[in-house]
């Protein structure tokens, strides 16, 4: 036997709509629900997917780098964020490419950077910029409770046989609590072979806080 119910609204017991019709339009859920979708959500027969996947997310603990391995044809390009970042040492975070499963060390890093500061009682800006340099320079780690650093990269192609080039934008504290600090910058890293992956180290010293790479469509 087939039923058909035919109805525009559907309640919940408090009597919230919790399926509503109106002008073509569907709305599911009430006011302050969580809507759990069970199964794979499609528009016309397509899946629904945002532009961003994750495909890592790495809690470091005392670490002395993270290296990740992911970058391929899937993706065209890739984020990166840094978030919470502290240090043994009151030194940089460092970022190198990899390729082969393998760091680039190579002298082909350049880095063209902006650093703005305050203090208390004086700012100003800081030309940080690198010249075929063998790694990125990304904040200095704090080393003060809860003066924590974080830095957002967007790294363009770098599965191309172009040069790989990446944007960021870093905060953080420096010299401990005394100076309040960004850097935006962009990179070219001077090759024109594939690379698959990137590390994440500081220059001395571990450090600790969560690193999560997505692929973008």
């Amino acid at each position: 036997m087939t039923a058909i119910l035919k109805v525009d609204t559907i309640q919940d017991t408090s009597g919230n709509n919790i399926i509503n019709e109106s002008s073509d339009t569907i709305t599911i859920g009430a006011s302050g629900d969580t809507t759990n979708i069970i199964g794979t959500l499609q528009n016309n027969g397509s899946v629904i997917t945002g532009d961003y996947v994750l495909l890592s997310s790495t809690d470091a603990s005392s670490s002395s780098g993270v290296s990740l391995d992911l970058f391929s044809s899937t993706y065209k390009n890739y984020k990166i964020f840094l978030s919470n970042i502290s240090g043994s040492a009151n030194d940089w975070v460092m970022v190198r490419f990899r390729r082969s499963s393998a760091d680039v060390s190579s002298s082909n890093y350049y880095n063209a950077n902006l650093q703005v500061y305050k203090t208390s009682s004086a700012q100003g800006t800081y030309n940080n910029s690198n010249w075929g340099d063998s790694a990125i320079r990304m904040f200095v780690m704090g080393q003060a409770s809860g003066r924590v650093g974080s830095s957002e990269l967007t790294i363009f192609d770098p599965f191309g046989t172009t040069y790989t080039q990446m944007t960021s934008y870093s905060t953080y504290w420096e010299n401990s609590t005394s100076y309040r600090t960004s850097i935006q910058g962009a990179t070219l890293q001077d090759a024109t072979t594939s690379v698959t992956g990137i590390t994440v180290y500081p220059a001395s010293g571990n450090f600790t806080g969560n690193i999560k790479l997505y692929g973008i469509k």
